[in-house]
């Protein structure tokens, strides 16, 4: 892979607490900053599944000796298997967590501590003991194998994921995905930089405008999130990732909406 030229610190965030991600020098605008491959993704098209997920190669052609879930998971596609166990609802955060959970179990301990670094959102008990109870087969399987994935473990995985996970859309459907870097990589409103996928597998964080050296970089976790009105974007970030945005073009946005307000009723009341 080609060395990019700009080199992406993860830093204490000025936007959100916790991590962000800062450039160490300045960036042109279309300059790509960093390359990505996810930890893990998972898309919610039911089709069942002719990879493993440990090894990544072809079921009907690999018995993979690290994976002692594939016969169960071959006779099931996640998706189906999911909405199944949880009376109808399914989504990419459930989907993501299963295959963390099945991926912890076999990959190497740099993957393990890869994932461990990310921050994790607390989620409500009632929320996870209802996600366990609904991975009912495959759950049972981790933890019967793996003793050591008990409720806390679950916990934290499942807050990891719901915190880091990245959404997206192509021909596999609504997809998710968690990454070492990218997933540190914070919201914005009015972003400096988007995140390209490409069908080699790769995802490209590339400058929107021009970035100053240190400056926080930022991509809109909505994609398009622009074109929706402050209150439904903020409801939405808060929904699917736990905060509410106080970005800058939010808070000019509420300013100036409230001015607006203002002034039509000075308006109405001049004319009476």
């Amino acid at each position: 892979m080609k060395q990019l030229r700009y080199l992406l610190n993860i830093v204490p965030s000025n936007t959100l607490g916790n991590r962000g991600c800062a450039v160490s020098s300045a960036v042109p605008v279309g300059s790509a900053l960093h390359k990505d491959t996810p930890l893990v993704t998972h898309n919610t098209i039911p089709s069942i599944i002719d990879v493993c997920p440990h090894c990544f190669s072809k079921a009907s052609s690999c018995r993979c000796s690290n994976s002692p879930y594939l016969d169960a998971l071959q006779r099931h596609c996640i998706p189906s298997l999911l909405q199944d166990n949880l009376g109808g609802h399914h989504s990419r955060l459930e989907g993501l967590t299963l295959k963390v959970l099945i991926q912890l179990t076999v990959q190497p301990e740099d993957y393990i501590s890869k994932y461990q670094n990310l921050c994790y959102t607390v989620l409500p008990d009632d929320y996870l003991k209802g996600v366990m109870k609904g991975l009912g087969e495959v759950y049972s399987l981790v933890t019967s194998k793996h003793p050591r994935f008990v409720e806390d473990n679950m916990a934290m995985v499942m807050g990891r994921v719901r915190l880091n996970q990245i959404g997206f859309e192509n021909e596999h459907g609504n997809c998710g995905a968690v990454f070492d870097t990218l997933s540190y990589v914070n919201h914005s409103c009015v972003p400096n930089s988007e995140i390209e996928w490409e069908e080699s597998g790769n995802w490209t964080l590339r400058s929107v405008r021009e970035i100053n050296e240190g400056e926080e970089v930022t991509f809109d976790y909505l994609g398009g999130g622009k074109d929706l009105g402050v209150a439904k974007r903020r409801q939405l970030l808060e929904e699917m990732w736990g905060f509410k945005c106080n970005c800058e073009a939010c808070q000019i946005r509420r300013k100036k909406g409230k001015g607006r307000v203002m002034g039509k009723r000075l308006q109405l009341k001049k004319f009476k």
